[in-house]
């Protein structure tokens, strides 16, 4: 769902509160079950997106940057 959201919309509005759900969700309820799948999604997002929510696919700033 978030791909889709950030493919679809030139400005995201909010984009740390949904981060800080999105972190919430994970360590909540998730947990590294879908850790592979996390990390592509999170791969594919915009670059700011990337650096915000970095923590939930274990990417480094320079991989963020790379993008």
């Amino acid at each position: 769902m978030p791909l889709v959201v950030d493919q679809t919309q030139s400005e995201m509005k909010y984009m740390d509160p949904i981060c800080d759900l999105l972190y919430h969700i994970k360590y909540m309820f998730v947990g590294d079950s879908m850790k592979k799948e996390l990390e592509a999604v999170v791969r594919k997002l915009r670059p700011q997106l990337q650096l915000r929510l970095r923590f939930i696919a274990h990417l480094t700033i320079e991989e963020v940057q790379a993008t």
